[in-house]
């Protein structure tokens, strides 16, 4: 019997280590669909950005050229405005030397570069936002990313716009999240695993110290969550999906020690108190085996109920239709379709009883025109106006007459009987 408790224990827990796993799953789904919304946005943001500059800088143009001043003010203007970057500054590409900002100690000390970055953005076939590696933003002293992107002035050398972006003006929003949950992390990187941008911050992982395994290409497509080796031996798992920037990707990963902390918790719980349960169990157990015995028998005698019900209605000569307090269809027999085939493809659970009565006028009158529809409510109204019973005589098309008897039951629904006068009123004539 212990045993058998034993292994009952086992397989709720391996029960609710999967469903711990899964909604462990799940948040980092969903952090990682976070983090693309807003990495997306602020990319979008600084690229449209840096791309309206010309426009932006008309105001600097002279006859005679360009007007750094000018320029140097209307960056700075554009800096006080936005909310997403520290700096922004145009940079000859030869030099690398400002030539406009924002900020004034810019100007006097020029940016850190990333070694290649300016080449970077003159490389690419056609102009397009740029990350550089990560870097130490001047005004804040926190990591934080350049991104670049070439400008070109009618009658200036070759520039490079270049925005210089805090980390945590990137992705705040996923920020709070991995901070309230232990162990996630999500990583704005490059297809070839280096990191650009990760939340929670990580020095070591920043400067190479420490690389993380990358997904593999189809984890990466399908944005699923895979399950990798950690460098300490642990797993790790792991989804990741592109941003709309390409080479640039953004990595949810998260220790599966970590996801299953809680769970390490109630398996020292569950096992601590093991002993003191057995002798309950037996209790429970016979407690709950009659329960279930009691509830079996009682759904094998609704469905046996059910089923004779469905053979009585399908033994009666009348028509006969079920309607809830909503007048939607809940049941009907096959003598209905019989009697109405043009309901055949439109009668179904759930359908309304609005929808009979146009596929009845539709019938009766050729189409659903004013005259129609004007029927269709004049019976809806007969129908809801009624409290108890009413029984009518309807001519439903070339002689065929039925008797229609409708009861109002307590719960609101209405109940329908149709029967088939077409003998007895031929007899009668």
């Amino acid at each position: 019997f212990g045993l058998a408790l034993l292994a009952a224990a086992a397989a709720l827990l391996a029960q609710t280590r999967a469903q711990t796993l899964a909604r462990a799953d799940e948040q980092l789904l969903r952090t990682l669909a976070t983090a693309e919304t807003e990495a997306n946005r602020a990319l979008m943001q600084f690229d449209l950005t840096l791309a309206a500059l010309p426009s932006l800088l008309k105001a600097a143009q002279r006859p005679d050229g360009w007007d750094a001043e000018a320029a140097n003010l209307a960056l700075a203007e554009l800096q006080e405005r936005q909310l997403l970057f520290a700096d922004i500054a145009l940079l000859d590409e030869s030099s690398g030397r400002p030539w406009a900002t924002a900020l004034r100690a810019t100007r006097r000390t020029g940016l850190d570069m990333p070694p290649g970055f300016i080449e970077r953005i003159r490389a690419l076939p056609v102009p397009a936002l740029t990350l550089s590696d990560a870097v130490v933003v001047r005004s804040s002293g926190e990591r934080g990313l350049l991104l670049g992107r070439p400008l070109d002035l009618p009658g200036m050398a070759p520039l490079v716009a270049v925005v210089e972006v805090p980390a945590v003006l990137l992705l705040p929003a996923t920020a709070a999240i991995v901070s309230s949950v232990q162990g996630l992390s999500v990583r704005l990187e490059r297809a070839d695993g280096q990191p650009l941008l990760i939340q929670p911050p990580d020095e070591a992982a920043l400067e190479g110290k420490l690389r993380l395994p990358a997904p593999s290409a189809s984890r990466a497509a399908a944005s699923e969550v895979a399950v990798q080796k950690a460098i300490d031996g642990d797993a790790l798992r792991i989804a990741s999906r592109a941003t709309l920037y390409p080479d640039v990707r953004l990595v949810a990963r998260r220790l599966q020690s970590d996801a299953l902390a809680a769970w390490y918790e109630t398996l020292r719980w569950v096992l601590a108190v093991e002993f003191l349960f057995l002798l309950l169990v037996g209790v429970v157990a016979r407690t709950a085996q009659v329960q279930w015995v009691r509830l079996t028998q009682a759904r094998q005698a609704a469905d046996a109920s059910a089923e004779l019900l469905d053979r009585g209605l399908e033994a009666m000569g009348d028509a006969f239709l079920l309607c809830d307090a909503n007048d939607r269809v809940v049941r009907w027999n096959a003598r209905y379709v019989q009697l109405f085939p043009w309901q055949a493809e439109v009668v179904s659970p759930g359908v309304p009883f609005r929808q009979l009565l146009e596929a009845g006028a539709a019938r009766r009158f050729g189409a659903l025109h004013s005259e129609a529809l004007a029927w269709v409510e004049d019976r809806l109204r007969a129908r809801d106006s009624m409290t108890t019973e009413r029984t009518q005589q309807q001519d439903v098309h070339s002689g065929f007459v039925v008797s229609l008897i409708e009861r109002r039951m307590p719960d609101g629904g209405i109940v329908s009987v149709y029967h088939d006068m077409t003998a007895n009123e031929r007899e009668l004539i």
